[in-house]
């Protein structure tokens, strides 16, 4: 009587686990590949590449091939400084935001060393309405400041 129970209780469990495991194997949006359409990543827009970026300054700019030839070679001398301290892993993160922002503001100005002043004002210009103007409202994805509160309602309503 005693190994009927065990073998019908043991029969059981072997048919309850196979039942949950076919349930969470079913279970839509856990594990296996992304969604098709590539899901939150897709919508995010890409950054051009460095030769996107030139023609489209070549384009907006009037740039000369001079001019053009110049700035590669300064964008490329950035990215392998970017590169080399995001491969140092004895600078901590912060040390690298500081480093890499200084980086961007060096090669900002020897990319407008070898602009005429004309093309260095569109450049502003552009740059200006590329970044939506820098005291408007920030949007979503952009982090707020030191001390800056996150305000998403508004004020409280005032106690009457």
């Amino acid at each position: 009587m005693k190994t009927k129970l065990s073998s019908v209780l043991f029969s059981t469990l072997i048919a309850a686990s196979a039942l949950l495991a076919v349930q969470v194997r079913a279970e839509p949006g856990v594990g296996g590949p992304p969604p098709e359409g590539g899901g939150e990543y897709a919508k995010r827009p890409q950054m051009a590449s460095p030769a996107e970026r030139l023609d489209r300054m070549k384009e907006n700019l009037g740039l000369s091939d001079e001019q053009a030839t110049k700035i590669k070679a300064i964008w490329s001398s950035e990215a392998k400084e970017i590169q080399a301290l995001r491969k140092n892993e004895s600078v901590p993160m912060e040390q690298k935001k500081e480093k890499m922002a200084a980086i961007r503001a060096k090669i900002k100005g020897e990319v407008d060393a070898v602009l005429t002043p004309g093309q260095l004002a569109k450049a502003e210009e552009m740059r200006a309405k590329g970044k939506g103007g820098k005291g408007e409202k920030k949007g979503k994805g952009e982090k707020k400041e030191k001390g800056e509160k996150k305000d998403k309602k508004g004020p409280p309503p005032a106690a009457e």
